[in-house]
Parts: structure tokens; C-alpha cells; sequence
């Protein structure tokens, strides 16, 4: 019993830390990715005088992944613009959304 207990405890140890660090090792490539997209757009607009439009920011941000390898997507705003990363998840606009906004 001892070692069917050893066992199931090291069992789940593994699936906690691969689930707890699959995210906070996602977050943390995530946020990486969305200072390199961020300075992509700024370099335009240091070019430009202003953010990009939508088709135009989406071809600058081009294969440009979070941590979980989704693609960053680029919205040009009424004020700025935002970069955002659909997360853990893989679906965008959800509470798990990694969101840059300027």
C-alpha cells in the first residue's frame, strides 16, 4: 500500500507541475512575444506617425506566436491598437486572453 501510495503521489505530482508549468511557461514566452510584436508596431509608427491598419499590423505581426503557439492577432483602435494572444485555451476572447493595449 505504502508504494501504490508513492506512486500515485509522484503521478500526481507530474500532471500538477506539467499543467501548472505548461501555463506559467506559456505566460511567460507570451509576454516576450508581445514586447517583440509591440516593438514591430512602434518601429511602424516611428515610421509612419501612427499605428498601422488592421491588414498592415496583422502582416508585421506575421508567424509572430505566444507560449502555446497560437498566432498573435493586431487590431487597430480608435486610440491605438491592440495585440492580444488567445492563451492557454486557443480561443480568443476568453477570461485567459494575454491582451496589449496602446
Amino acid at each position: 500500500n505504502a508504494i501504490a501510495g508513492s506512486i500515485i503521489g509522484a503521478v500526481g505530482t507530474g500532471i500538477f507541475l506539467t499543467v501548472f508549468g505548461y501555463g506559467f511557461y506559456g505566460g511567460f514566452f507570451t509576454s516576450l512575444s508581445l514586447d517583440s510584436a509591440e516593438q514591430r508596431i512602434n518601429d511602424y509608427v516611428a515610421e509612419h506617425g501612427s499605428p498601422p491598419a488592421d491588414n498592415e499590423g496583422a502582416a508585421l505581426l506575421a508567424g509572430e506566436t505566444d507560449g502555446w503557439a497560437n498566432e498573435l492577432t493586431y487590431t487597430r483602435t480608435e486610440n491605438g491598437y491592440e495585440i492580444r494572444s488567445a492563451g492557454l485555451d486557443g480561443q480568443m476572447y476568453t477570461d485567459d486572453d494575454h491582451t496589449l493595449v496602446r
